[in-house]
């Protein structure tokens, strides 16, 4: 049986390579009635735990390998999100998937069995690789709340202390300059065929994420808002 959510729009497939400032965009309206769904924090945090699934894909997970983890498994991770979302009548920003055309054709698929068609928002967040590669190497998050900073342009008020729940705040060990440079090199060959599927169909919506990130972030919720109006 299909279900309807009430927040606007209700999922929101945000594209952008490494440092494009996804994360940072989810955290602005999470507190509308969001779930933020990060692949990447998802497996993460699948290898923090020391799951099953986290200790067999630790390398992949670790290096950021496109295509390290199953297609199955990464399915059943994110499947398992927007059906606990939608049945509790929050709205999904979908951050690191779809990453191939099928996973797109699959949400194609969840979408319309829950007549979402008109409340889907794609997003692609353009940014260059030099202001994506400042952005992660100075990035740091909160080990407790996930609120994140960045130690050269939005420092927490106190050094290593997070300003919302106090807890430490540290930068990721796999961030680093040749890490960083082959994860966005493999975003731009791997994403192509994804990008060209949503604008072939004249759905995705393209937002500049080169200027200074507390302009970014205005420019988003500007567009958030906008959305809203319109709904």
């Amino acid at each position: 049986m299909s279900v309807s959510i009430e927040v606007h729009p209700s999922i929101y497939v945000l594209i952008g390579c490494p440092g494009s400032g996804k994360g940072t965009f989810a955290q602005t309206i999470k507190s509308e009635g969001y779930d933020h769904v990060s692949t990447g924090d998802i497996t993460r945090e699948e290898l923090k735990n020391k799951t099953e699934f986290g200790l067999k894909y630790q390398y992949a997970i670790l290096n950021h390998v496109i295509g390290g983890i199953p297609f199955d498994e990464i399915q059943r991770l994110v499947e398992q999100r927007l059906e606990m979302a939608v049945s509790g009548q929050r709205g999904v920003i979908l951050d690191g998937y779809p990453k191939t055309q099928e996973q797109c054709e699959l949400l194609d698929s969840f979408i319309q069995k829950n007549k979402l068609e008109k409340k889907v928002v794609f997003v692609l967040i353009d940014v260059n690789e030099e202001n994506a590669i400042d952005r992660i190497l100075y990035r740091q998050t909160c080990e407790n709340c996930g609120k994140i900073y960045n130690s050269k342009f939005s420092p927490p008020i106190t050094p290593e202390k997070c300003d919302v729940c106090h807890a430490t705040v540290t930068g990721r060990m796999d961030d680093n300059i040749n890490g960083t440079r082959k994860r966005i090199d493999e975003f731009q060959d791997k994403m192509r065929p994804v990008i060209e599927y949503y604008t072939n169909s004249e759905r995705l919506s393209t937002l500049d994420g080169n200027a200074p990130p507390e302009i970014c972030l205005k420019n988003f919720f500007n567009f958030h808002r906008s959305i809203n109006t319109k709904a």
